[in-house]
């Protein structure tokens, strides 16, 4: 689920390696949370997730994707 590109969006922190670029954002609009993944050729996904797990999922987006099934329908090779 990606949100709109209209809501506002706040960065709560941000990693980079081997040209992926994984953050941990909030969206104040509707107080929700996500995790959002871009690597070096502009492919992306978002995860929306509890604050109970957003550490853990932004230090494993990609185990986190792959559980729910997104990677599969995405085409990105893990």
């Amino acid at each position: 689920m990606f949100h709109a590109t209209s809501m506002s969006r706040r960065e709560l922190a941000h990693r980079a390696n081997q040209g992926i670029d994984v953050y941990l954002v909030w969206y104040p609009d509707d107080d929700s949370l996500a995790v959002t993944v871009v690597d070096e050729s502009g492919e992306s996904f978002e995860l929306v997730v509890d604050a109970h797990e957003a550490l853990e999922v932004f230090e494993h987006p990609y185990a986190y994707a792959a559980y729910r099934g997104l990677l599969e329908h995405a085409g990105v090779a893990v």
